[in-house]
């Protein structure tokens, strides 16, 4: 619609257009027009339509920044991979789940067959960590389930079914982020909280006894991506700067030390910061131009500098425009601007895809029948969503962690039937 000119209207017809448009029309007008954009955060449509989406009604720079933010991202936020357990939101909202289920983590209380229904309403954003899994719905409630250790429930027994999460605030939450043994949330006011294990301070809250409940922690400019992994946290600002905390062995912290921060720490980078990945012991970012920069162990080629050097710095890496980043184990997927899959590091389960078991020190093109939309790497496995709206998985399949892939190993993309479009 916008293409027709409608920026140049005077403001009581674009009153008139806003009022009239559902809300996904609404972001689209303003994402292609700075003045819509400014119209719609200022006046009529903030108020009457923000508050319906999120029943809540919050003015101000990091509700907006995040909303904007989250609104695009929300075709890259449905699928996961955690240690052996996989969980994607198909295109009807609903959540389906598979794979390893001993503490609970796919959300079923039974020993599952296969694909699994998980019954909870309006599915948006899914985590899956170590062993337990997180659930923002697009009302903004919270869900978990899976091991008691990093449960939130303020209880000691493992959860096998979604259980709501109550994290004494009234407002929206936007995205979820499980890792080993800690979890955490964005607000829609640019807020996180974190619970869980904090043995090198990642909860951030400067202190490294364990957060038996939801903690906020503060970070100037608010948050738009936090991102859990094993003892390390990361963080976006709606600025785009990095903030990291937690275990500072083999340079994870990125400053150059080797000392863990137990309150998040800015991370100097040259360019603004869009996305970031946590492994096990690696970590990566992508900036607003598409470069990659990643630094931590690089015993297994896992940086993908082509060295087995470590880096205790980010460091820039070689390879076309990317857009989105995901760290497994010992290796790394990236989506280029174009939608092609790369990966390199580890390859001893087949999880670079690429049908060998060799490691990989340089990225290594995948190839896959259509673009790509979003990957996801799990502990030693990868799964991809491409623009024709179909799952390819591959690497490691010990527990059906790949659904209906029968071989232990998949060396190479291979489609999964019986899932709704995604």
């Amino acid at each position: 619609m916008y293409k027709f000119g409608l920026s140049n209207f005077p403001d009581e017809i674009i009153i008139m257009i806003l009022q009239n448009l559902p809300p996904k029309d609404v972001l689209n007008l303003c994402q292609a027009s700075y003045r819509f954009m400014a119209f719609y955060k200022d006046k009529w449509v903030w108020k009457h339509l923000i508050k319906k989406d999120f029943a809540y009604n919050y003015k101000g720079d990091y509700a907006w920044k995040c909303y904007i933010t989250f609104s695009k991202r929300k075709g890259t936020r449905k699928l996961s991979c955690g240690n052996a357990h996989t969980g994607i939101i198909v295109e009807n909202k609903k959540l389906y789940m598979w794979g390893e289920n001993n503490r609970g983590q796919i959300g079923y209380c039974e020993t599952p067959s296969g694909l699994t229904l998980i019954k909870v309403s309006n599915p948006s954003q899914i985590s899956c960590g170590s062993n337990f899994t997180g659930l923002v719905t697009d009302d903004g409630y919270v869900y978990i389930w899976g091991i008691k250790v990093i449960s939130s429930l303020s209880n000691s027994i493992d959860r096998c079914c979604p259980t709501l999460v109550h994290l004494n605030n009234v407002e929206p939450i936007l995205q979820i982020s499980c890792g080993t043994t800690h979890s955490g949330v964005v607000m829609i006011t640019g807020k996180i909280c974190l619970w869980g294990g904090n043995l090198f301070g990642q909860i951030g809250s400067g202190i490294s006894s364990p957060a038996m409940s939801p903690t906020f922690i503060t970070i100037p400019g608010g948050v738009i991506k936090l991102v859990c992994g094993d003892g390390v946290t990361g963080a976006i600002t709606t600025e785009g700067e990095l903030y990291m905390w937690g275990c500072g062995i083999f340079g994870l912290m990125g400053d150059g030390t080797f000392e863990n921060k137990e309150v998040p720490a800015l991370i100097k980078l040259p360019e603004k910061i869009v996305d970031l990945s946590i492994g096990m012991l690696h970590c990566g970012v992508v900036t607003d131009s598409g470069k990659l920069y990643m630094w931590g162990v690089n015993d297994t080629g896992q940086l993908g500098d082509g060295t087995l050097i470590q880096k205790d710095v980010p460091t820039l890496i070689k390879i076309p425009k990317i857009t989105q980043i995901s760290c497994g184990q010992r290796f790394t997927g990236v989506i280029t601007s174009n939608g092609d899959v790369y990966t390199w590091g580890y390859n001893n389960r087949g999880q670079l895809g690429d049908g060998s078991i060799r490691t990989r020190l340089n990225s290594t093109l995948i190839e896959l029948p259509s673009k790509a939309k979003q990957i996801s790497c799990g502990a030693e496995f990868v799964g991809v969503t491409t623009a024709d709206d179909k799952l390819y998985m591959w690497g490691h399949n010990y527990q059906n962690q790949l659904l209906n892939i029968f071989e232990p190993n998949q060396f190479t993309p291979a489609l999964v039937h019986g899932i709704p479009k995604v």
